[in-house]
């Protein structure tokens, strides 16, 4: 009798353990040469239970840091949980836009208007542009996804061109930060980011903002600092800039990469006069 029943509460236990604790896909939604997006559940049923949604590309998973995306199937943003949560970093991952801000309608690749640039060779080639939704260029490839929060264009396929440009973006903003720390510690912007590492030549026991890799993109090439005086700044809108030349390592071209990004530039005081003269006609 008692191993009869020993016998029944281990199949329960096991027939449980199987429903509780699995993991099953919750969705799947896919367009044929397009996007698919799914929600996992991990440890269905039981108190730790969490999910993860996944967003697939052109056979590429997206990277979280692409944020606010618009594909051909819809619109999705990346959340991920916070630091005091118990559930994984990448969970719940991608989700549906309007579950993320509720009321907000929902949008597609298709629905972007073209603006007066057209896609170029040198454009397929590097994998992506900067522009707005509403300024895609024209014949820019369908399978291309749009990312809200980096104000790019991209191919998904090419993870090897995507995943070096994010990187870069990431350790700009990096820099940003380390920047404006080494000012609130010495009263000035540095002029050349390798302060950050060994700080100012009168200091003593300076302690690094960054690590001295952390001074080179991507792509082998040293990041630069432009620091601007006031008027410029007022101008500019930001006290300094930070650049990466891209993957080409040329200055001035379409790839070059840069942060902080400017607030209320204000146009020179002659054109400012000029508008006003321009009014009073």
């Amino acid at each position: 009798m008692n191993r009869l029943l020993c016998s029944g509460l281990l199949t329960l236990l096991f027939a449980c353990g199987l429903a509780v604790g699995a993991t099953t896909v919750k969705a799947f939604d896919n367009a044929a040469n397009s996007c698919a997006y799914r929600q996992i559940i991990h440890n269905a049923g039981s108190r730790s239970e969490y999910v993860t949604g996944h967003l697939t590309c052109q056979g590429q998973e997206l990277a979280g840091e692409l944020g606010r995306v618009v594909t051909s199937t819809g619109e999705y943003s990346f959340v991920s949980s916070t630091a005091a949560s118990w559930q994984p970093k990448g969970s719940p991952g991608w989700m549906p836009h309007s579950e993320v801000a509720m009321g907000t309608a929902q949008q597609t690749t298709s629905q972007a208007s073209d603006g007066t640039l057209t896609f170029s060779a040198e454009e397929l080639q590097r994998g992506w542009y900067f522009g707005v939704f509403a300024g895609r260029r024209a014949s820019t490839p369908a399978t291309w996804v749009y990312s809200v929060t980096r104000k790019f264009w991209f191919d998904p396929a090419r993870p090897e061109k995507i995943n070096p440009l994010l990187c870069a973006m990431r350790e700009l903003e990096n820099l940003v930060k380390a920047v404006e720390q080494y000012q609130a510690r010495v009263g000035h912007y540095p002029g050349d980011l390798k302060l950050l590492v060994t700080g100012p030549a009168a200091a003593c026991d300076w302690q690094p903002l960054v690590a001295a890799g952390a001074l080179i993109d991507p792509w082998g090439t040293p990041y630069i600092i432009e620091v601007f005086a006031r008027s410029q700044a007022r101008e500019r809108g930001l006290m300094f800039k930070i650049a990466s030349l891209g993957e080409d390592r040329a200055f001035g071209t379409a790839d070059d990469l840069s942060a902080p990004r400017p607030v209320n530039p204000r146009p020179p005081a002659i054109e400012l006069r000029e508008d006003r003269m321009e009014k009073m006609k």
